[in-house]
């Protein structure tokens, strides 16, 4: 289904970077940003979205309690 984002599961913490599967690392996002997170923590993914000046960013700071 085009334009559709289905929510999907993306580790907080990424493994790789010793984060667990656990419920307390576990959020749900959308396909295309989690794809974008990457291996990033979301800490280095609000910052590169505030970089870009993209609006996304504010939802992730609000995810991390930091602003």
């Amino acid at each position: 289904m085009d334009g559709v984002r289905r929510p999907t599961r993306e580790h907080k913490k990424p493994r790789h970077l010793g984060g667990s599967s656990g419920p307390t690392n576990l959020i749900a996002v959308c396909s295309p940003c989690n794809g974008e997170k990457g291996g990033r923590t979301l800490e280095q993914f609000a910052n590169y979205l505030t970089d870009r000046g993209d609006t996304r960013a504010q939802i992730v700071w609000e995810l991390l309690g930091a602003r």
